[in-house]
């Protein structure tokens, strides 16, 4: 459980809309969605910037790094 002023941090691949499972069966979210469903949780946006999460494929894979705070 998060309690009162704790903060939770994640990566995510980058989706266009939504979210979606890829053809390498991980999921990617968009980041306008993220930020709805933060909200709808609950959670402050405290950090959401462009990141290179992983590497697959022989390149980068785009994605965001996001902290949240309760």
């Amino acid at each position: 459980m998060l309690r009162p002023k704790g903060l939770f941090a994640v990566t995510a691949q980058t989706a266009s809309r939504g979210f979606q499972l890829g053809d390498d069966l991980r999921y990617a979210h968009a980041s306008g969605y993220f930020r709805e469903v933060a909200n709808a949780s609950g959670l402050s946006l405290r950090l959401l910037e462009d990141a290179v999460t992983r590497r697959g494929a022989g390149g980068d894979v785009p994605g965001f790094v996001a902290v949240l705070e309760k």
